[in-house]
């Protein structure tokens, strides 16, 4: 089965790295990416999601509001919950998934901390309207994305980007993320919240980290991946339960929070940053890969209507989105799933928003399907993947048709 997403190291590039390559400590890893991507400043954390509430928290004050958008990933939602900040969530763009610049809140006279996600790796419109006053912080969330030194040019002095090494992200690492900025005062205030906040590298996180990365890396093998997905399927179908008590009972002002998984506080270690370094060194290299997928994928499935949500100029990176009626999601996986081909359908619509306040975040909850990405899938069969779409749709078409 072609996984919807795998680690973009091979297993076998990975045990050399973790045998042969030399160790960089975190000061090192953070000054050689500052180097890379041309930033001043570069902060290793134990994840994109506490990038965001470390940096709100930097900056907020008790009149300060948080500002982001209504279709993204749940654990930005948590992490701008955690902040204690007022929140206002904003729609995505008409007939796509991207944050409506248009339709930010009048915030004329509050201090405001806005974040933009760049879902599936779309690069988001980070312009504020005249007619809503600048932020205190624009938080540039690019979990999704494939970084370039080029893309961090535009880092003013109230801006901070986030990068995730988490897992289903392009630079997956086992563990981790990066906060970049070229606000000396900002990084400093941050980097505080951050030692006070994340707990140290110790041997048991080393052995746990390290048996995540290979387990998950060789479960993403073609042949041992589907029953690996059915395992996780059931598992996550628990876990979803137990996250929304867990994001209920959170304490906002725990420092650190004693109260939040290890995925809040549990530092990157040296395989992962190892392994991390490797993945920004070939970024260039998966960032053409991907775009050459997309191109294809755009080209065999624009004709039947759908694609949508991005321009010729900008591609997903992460996974490639089609939308499909509602009604014929489910029938459209399953029957991809049969011949081999995992999908996602990365975002639920949030259960503390109403759909009519933001219809079209809820439209694209509703109708999206994620397709691989990436060196998990060779470039001819893209083709093929687009192919098994359309007979998929045909399938479903003939089964609703009245006898």
């Amino acid at each position: 089965m072609i996984p919807r997403h795998a680690p973009p190291l091979p297993l076998r590039t990975a045990t050399r790295l973790s045998l042969f390559q030399r160790a960089m400590s975190q000061e090192q890893f953070e000054s050689a990416c500052a180097s890379m991507l041309g930033v001043r400043h570069v902060l290793l954390l134990p994840s994109a999601r506490v990038g965001i509430l470390l940096a709100t928290r930097a900056v907020m004050t008790p009149e300060t509001v948080v500002v982001g958008p209504a279709f993204v990933c749940a654990v930005v939602h948590e992490a701008m919950t955690l902040s204690g900040a007022s929140l206002r969530f904003v729609d995505s763009a008409p007939g796509g998934f991207l944050m409506n610049p248009a339709a930010l809140p009048p915030l004329a006279g509050s201090p405001w901390v806005g974040v933009w996600s760049d879902i599936y790796g779309l690069p988001c419109d980070r312009d504020v309207p005249r007619s809503t006053s600048p932020p205190v912080l624009r938080l540039w969330d690019m979990a999704m994305s494939v970084p370039e030194a080029s893309a961090f040019a535009r880092l003013q002095s109230n801006d901070a980007a986030l990068l995730s090494f988490g897992l289903g992200k392009c630079l997956y690492s086992g563990w981790g993320g990066a906060l970049l900025c070229n606000d000396s005062t900002l990084f400093h205030r941050i980097r505080a919240e951050r030692d006070r906040w994340v707990t140290a590298e110790i041997p048991s996180t080393r052995i746990r980290h390290a048996i995540s990365v290979f387990g998950r890396t060789v479960a993403h093998n073609r042949c041992l991946y589907a029953l690996g997905r059915y395992a996780a399927d059931r598992r996550n179908t628990r876990l979803r339960a137990a996250v929304a008590r867990h994001q209920t009972e959170a304490v906002a002002h725990a420092t650190p929070p004693n109260r939040l998984d290890r995925a809040w506080t549990e530092p990157m270690t040296a395989l992962n940053r190892k392994l991390a370094w490797a993945n920004l060194q070939q970024a260039a290299q998966s960032a053409a890969l991907r775009q050459r997928q997309a191109e294809q994928y755009r080209r065999h499935l624009e004709p039947l209507g759908l694609v949508r949500g991005f321009g010729e100029n900008a591609f997903p990176q992460s996974h490639f989105p089609i939308c499909v009626a509602p009604a014929q999601r489910l029938a459209v996986r399953a029957y991809l799933r049969r011949h081999g081909i995992d999908t996602g359908t990365l975002f639920p619509f949030p259960a503390q928003l109403r759909r009519e306040d933001y219809p079209h975040a809820a439209r694209a909850a509703a109708e999206v399907v994620l397709l691989p990405l990436g060196q998990v899938l060779r470039i001819e069969e893209v083709e093929m993947v687009a192919r098994r779409v359309r007979e998929a749709l045909e399938a479903s078409d003939r089964k609703q048709r009245p006898a």
